[in-house]
């Protein structure tokens, strides 16, 4: 309950802070409107200089609270991602019960599932998942990632402090089943040693992606997929998320020969003030 509270407060915040940014857009429409009125002459409708002046605050009013409930009401949105795919953007939990199919969760390459702030966060993507999936239980879920990578090839780094040391390469997928969903855990970040933080670049993100689309491709079947702004949180792509939500849409748009399931991105609602949904291009130029 405090939590919903929580967000429905962020949501108010955020609609508000976008509101002000596009009142003009509305304000334009509903002035274009008093213009025509305007043509028969304010002075045969309103004879007080205080009334126009008014009917101008009322003017902007209406317009920005318009503009208020088409953002707070904006919670998702359609894209085209070409070659008759579907993509949806929205802002949600990642884990809901309603998302069925596969869920890709980012991992770093060394696959650490210790959640206690210093290697894994309790807030990050593969935090919630260990959490809401695995009941916080990592050996469980360290058990079903072993038998997955026991073919791969990998380094093992000695000096790592925190976590585990056996580094793989970036953009590995490993696969848990489980709830009736797949979950691909791929390794989109690396770890910097000395500070035992998540590092990445956009490169990273790139082959994360390329190798996550032909996972896709070949082992989905055509289940919807879920997955969240990749490349952000911990990530420190140092891009805002904004610019890295439209990098994700671009790659996509242009491997449409290869996406063969409907893309669900998944946005926090305790970061809409990062996205705006209004600034995406919903179509495809022809």
């Amino acid at each position: 309950m405090k939590d919903r509270k929580k967000h429905i407060l962020n949501r108010i915040k955020c609609s508000f802070i976008r509101a002000l940014k596009r009142t003009w857009v509305y304000l334009v429409l509903i002035s274009s409107i008093a213009t025509i009125i305007g043509i028969v002459g304010f002075e045969h409708i309103l004879e007080e200089i205080t009334e126009r002046v008014i009917l101008v605050v009322i003017i902007v009013c209406v317009a920005f609270l318009f503009a208020f409930f088409v953002e707070f009401f904006k919670r998702k949105i359609n894209i085209n991602l070409g070659n008759g795919r579907l993509g949806i953007i929205k802002y949600g939990y990642l884990f809901s019960e309603r998302n069925k199919g596969v869920i890709i969760v980012p991992f770093n390459r060394y696959f650490d599932t210790l959640v206690n702030g210093a290697v894994i966060s309790e807030k990050s993507i593969a935090g919630q998942f260990i959490k809401e999936k695995f009941a916080g239980n990592s050996e469980e879920l360290n058990g079903l990632i072993a038998d997955q990578l026991k073919d791969a090839t990998f380094n093992t780094i000695s000096n790592k402090r925190n976590g585990k040391k056996d580094k793989y390469d970036i953009g590995k997928v490993v696969k848990i089943s489980k709830d009736g969903n797949d979950y691909f855990c791929v390794a989109t970040t690396d770890v910097d040693i000395e500070s035992n933080k998540s590092k990445a670049d956009i490169d990273m993100l790139h082959v994360s992606l390329s190798i996550l689309l032909k996972t896709i491709d070949e082992e989905a079947n055509g289940r919807d997929v879920y997955m969240p702004v990749l490349g952000t949180g911990f990530s420190r792509l140092g891009k805002d998320k904004q610019t890295i939500l439209e990098y994700i849409i671009a790659f996509f748009r242009a491997n449409d020969d290869k996406l063969k399931s409907k893309l669900h991105i998944i946005l926090l609602e305790s970061e809409c003030e990062l996205f705006d949904l209004s600034k995406i291009r919903v179509k495809m130029e022809n």
